[in-house]
Formats: C-alpha cells, sequence, structure tokens
C-alpha cells in the first residue's frame, strides 16, 4: 500500500488473521522501515497503529496530520448503510448519530473451515465507530475504540453508486443496501 505523507512516500502493509495483528512501514528515500507484531485482540491493531505514528516521526521524520471526522446527519450517511463482504467476512454498515457503524463478522463457510483445520475461531470484532472525513473522495477514520485511526474508503461504481468499501487493507463489495 502506497502513500504520500507531507511529500515523503511510504510504503506499508498491515495484516490480521485469528488475534494477530501484524504492522509494516517504509520510508525508503530515508532508509527506513519497521515492522510491528502482536496476539493481542481486540487493541492489537492500535497498538501497531501508535507505534507506527511514534517511530515515523522519531527516526524518518515523517510527520502526518491526524485526519478530524465529520458529522453528518443519518440521513446522509444512508448512502454508505448496507452489507458488504469479502471471501471471509460480512460487514454490517449503519448510520449511528451521525457516524457509521460497522460491525465485522466471520462467514459462516470460513468458520466451518477454520473449525475443521483446528483453527480458533477469531473473537467477535467490537462495533467499529467511523467518521466520515471532508475533501474529495468517501474517505473515513475510526472514531473511537480499537479502530480510532484505522483509514478506509468508500468506492463508487461508474454511476457514481457505492459499490465497495476498503476497511482494514480489504476490499468488500456492497451486496445489500441498508434499511
Amino acid at each position: 500500500l502506497l502513500r504520500d505523507v507531507g511529500g515523503v512516500r511510504l510504503v506499508g502493509h498491515g495484516g490480521t488473521t485469528n488475534g494477530q495483528h501484524s504492522e509494516f512501514a517504509m520510508v525508503p528515500e530515508r532508509g527506513f522501515a519497521f515492522i510491528s507484531m502482536t496476539n493481542c485482540g481486540p487493541n492489537g491493531p492500535e497498538l501497531n497503529q501508535r507505534l507506527s505514528v511514534w517511530a515515523l516521526e522519531q527516526f524518518a521524520g515523517v510527520v502526518e496530520e491526524k485526519p478530524e471526522p465529520v458529522l453528518l446527519g443519518d440521513e446522509a450517511l444512508m448512502v454508505y448503510a448496507g452489507r458488504y463482504e469479502t471471501v471471509a467476512a460480512i460487514v454490517h454498515v449503519s448510520a449511528q448519530a451521525g457516524r457509521l457503524a460497522a460491525r465485522v463478522e466471520v462467514k459462516p463457510e470460513m468458520a466451518a473451515l477454520l473449525r475443521e483445520s483446528g483453527e480458533e475461531l477469531p473473537e467477535p470484532e467490537p462495533v467499529m465507530l467511523l467518521g466520515m472525513l471532508g475533501g474529495e473522495g468517501d474517505r473515513f477514520v475510526g472514531a473511537d475504540g480499537p479502530a480510532k485511526g484505522l483509514k478506509g474508503y468508500f468506492r463508487r461504481d461508474a454511476t457514481g453508486s457505492i459499490d465497495g468499501l476498503h476497511l482494514g487493507g480489504r476490499l468488500a463489495n456492497k451486496v445489500a443496501a441498508g434499511a
């Protein structure tokens, strides 16, 4: 995942599986790389995020502005509400007091595969509160709790309709509109 922060190119990626969380960040032009791994849930991603921000500032001189979400009315947020799916998970998104509430669940067929292979099922993730960001695009940031600071966006199709959700490094396709 590539991004620019203050004119500096960052390369990064994170990952999560069954309570294992990782974060990788690299700043090639500054000769810096960072990795953090934890098996702590549900706050492991927050720990990795905080460590990454600290390391980038202290050792690579990269300071990213913290995005401030804007409060929108629930009616304006309904365009994002719905059910989104990846091969392994279902994400239910609803409007809740000016924010989006996202609840992630493992698909039954994935849960069955995990059980068959002797894996433990991951703990259910707490509901994530997401705040929309101003400016271009349908970007959001985790507003509170373990998802605080998590960044993502909604994808639009050629007609301008929301057809996907990029959350936690994965793209989930919209399969049903919210009610």
